[in-house]
């Protein structure tokens, strides 16, 4: 049996999903990503930009999905730049995990994560990666992913 879990970078896919002005279903994204495999997590890791926004409603929806939701509020910097970056702790949440799956399923078309990539398939691991696709995704991460899967084309075959 598989052992696989799912790492989402939720304001990557949702900031190109805006773009292309398509709405992310996320039970049949879970459904698509697992492909009657069982996964051992699920994590979506979410920006929250204003501290008075409700997620609730969204936070509660990816919850009875069983996708466990992670939180964190966006910094504004001195300059005026928003700092909301994810990057590190799902680099970190992988590594830990790595000694007990055999798939990692990284649903970002960040260019960031190009070097984790190549060490988890120097390690045996399995990656598959998901995005919108566009002008958004990196070129070197589709291409370094062992597959690279177009969400808007799995929630239209769905």
């Amino acid at each position: 049996m598989q052992r696989l879990s799912v790492f989402i970078d939720m304001s990557n896919i949702l900031s190109a999903a805006k773009l292309k002005n398509f709405k992310i279903d996320f039970s049949k994204l879970k459904d698509y990503i697992l492909r009657g495999r069982s996964a051992v997590r699920m994590i979506a890791y979410l920006v929250q930009l204003d501290k008075k926004a409700n997620l609730d409603p969204f936070v509660y929806a990816l919850r009875n999905l069983d996708y466990e939701v992670r939180i964190k509020f966006a910094q504004k910097m001195h300059d005026g730049r928003i700092k909301a970056d994810w990057d590190i702790a799902i680099v970190v949440d992988i590594m830990a995990a790595t000694q007990k799956l055999d798939t990692i399923c990284l649903v970002t078309g960040d260019g960031d994560f190009i070097s984790l990539v190549n060490y988890l398939k120097g390690q045996g691991i399995k990656v598959e990666g998901y995005a919108v696709k566009g002008p958004g995704v990196s070129r070197d991460l589709r291409l370094s992913c062992d597959e690279f899967f177009d969400i808007t084309q799995a929630q239209s075959s769905l």
